[in-house]
């Protein structure tokens, strides 16, 4: 066989195989798409109410979703554009309120959900779901255990002003404001900074303070 013969096969038969390889590829991408969007749907929901403390983080997909269909979602208007809040009910009864929540971290932007009480006073839960900090400083915003120090902290004082915050070190119990106050993550300053950033943004009047002070007033209507 003549030796640019044999060479011209080689090129052909790598170029049917690249081609074929890109074909399939391209139509598995295609195929995946919806179940990937699906499966990323349904672990924003996991996370909503695990955020909340309304299913266990080993909650079902059947759990999650008959879970999430229960929860009411009211649109509002932040400085960020409009964003949805979710209000879970009991018998009728408002039990939380869910806020998304999202700000630039060291390395990422941080994903995560802020539940508050029905009278927006006090946090029943926090947790993040997306973020690319790094493991084992930033990444633990995801930490259970530094998650469940927000747990009974207060978001706002008498006067609806925000004052949840984290700090740098550690809380002082014996401090008035420590019940406003969440301990630092060790080794993360920025990260903590991002997260302090983003709950001072959130419950400002740039975030979902108006819609705050909207539900409030209409409360003390009735």
């Amino acid at each position: 066989m003549h030796k640019n013969e044999s060479t011209s096969k080689v090129f052909i038969v790598s170029f049917i195989l690249c081609a074929v390889c890109s074909i399939l590829v391209s139509v598995s991408a295609v195929l995946l798409k919806p179940i990937q969007r699906a499966n990323k749907e349904l672990d924003i929901k996991k996370n909503l109410l695990v955020s909340a403390g309304l299913v266990e983080a080993g909650a079902s997909k059947e759990k999650i979703l008959a879970e999430f269909d229960k929860i009411e979602q009211v649109p509002t208007e932040t400085s960020k554009g409009e964003r949805v809040v979710y209000i879970a009910k009991d018998n009728g009864e408002i039990t939380h309120f869910i806020f998304p929540v999202e700000g630039k971290g060291l390395w990422s932007t941080m994903y995560g959900f802020l539940a508050l009480s029905p009278d927006f006073k006090t946090v029943l839960g926090m947790g993040f779901y997306d973020h690319g900090e790094t493991p084992g400083l930033g990444g633990e915003i995801t930490n259970p255990k530094w998650l469940a120090s927000f747990n009974g902290k207060r978001a706002f004082d008498e006067s609806i002003s925000p004052k949840l915050e984290v700090i740098k070190g550690q809380v002082d119990s014996r401090d008035e404001s420590a019940k406003y106050q969440i301990d630092g993550l060790s080794g993360a300053t920025l990260t903590t900074k991002g997260v302090d950033k983003l709950i001072k943004f959130w419950l400002s009047e740039e975030g979902y303070l108006p819609f705050v002070k909207s539900r409030l007033s209409k409360e003390a209507r009735l």
